[in-house]
């Protein structure tokens, strides 16, 4: 069973909450304890800001709440998607098979482009 089969029947919100949920997860994991998040997702940004997640519904974003607070610093931020080009393109060059999350150690030499462009136009944000 691939990413898409597992998710495709999940809202948006749900499938980018979880998301952020499974990257918090791996940064803890290998040490980071100083983490910056960029979301796309601005309802998502604001119900973790305002701490909202602790009463929702939805697992993946009390465990994302519960994720918040442990010892480490979060910086999160709303990202407009004219800037998410960087991400949008890596996502496309993960396999789309695969449930596994993908790891870069660097980036792939098609993405160097885009993160001057990401760079340049946050400048101008």
């Amino acid at each position: 069973m691939g990413l898409y089969d597992e998710f495709r029947n999940e809202s948006v919100f749900k499938v980018e909450t979880r998301a952020m949920l499974e990257g918090l997860f791996l940064a803890w994991d290998k040490g980071f304890r100083k983490v910056k998040v960029e979301c796309e997702n601005a309802l998502l940004v604001e119900l973790l800001l305002f701490g909202e997640g602790a009463s929702s519904s939805l697992v993946e974003l009390q465990l994302l709440h519960q994720a918040l607070r442990r010892k480490w610093k979060i910086r999160i931020r709303h990202i407009p998607i004219t800037l998410n080009g960087v991400v949008d393109h890596m996502t496309k060059c993960a396999d789309t098979c695969s449930s596994l999350i993908r790891l870069f150690r660097a980036p792939p030499a098609s993405v160097m482009n885009l993160l001057g462009i990401d760079c340049n136009m946050s400048i101008s944000f």
